[in-house]
């Protein structure tokens, strides 16, 4: 069984090096060195996700909203 405690887990941080990852993945662009190590740092989690066979989610509703480490 593989669980991830989002709260205990140090996830990559949706910065500038990620996002410009995320576009030039998008527009086929080749990566420079910092987009590579953001993409890889994201594609780690996201293998561990698609890997699984099912996904539960517990979370609190926050002011009628979910924590944004969820989002």
């Amino acid at each position: 069984m593989d669980v991830l405690d989002l709260w205990g887990a140090e996830l990559p941080e949706f910065d500038g090096p990620t996002i410009d990852a995320k576009y030039a993945v998008l527009a086929g662009r080749e990566l420079t060195t910092e987009e590579r190590a953001a993409w890889e740092r994201i594609g780690s989690l996201v293998s561990r996700l698609e890997a699984a066979d099912a996904v539960v989610v517990a979370t609190p509703m926050w002011n009628f909203g979910i924590p944004y480490k969820l989002k």
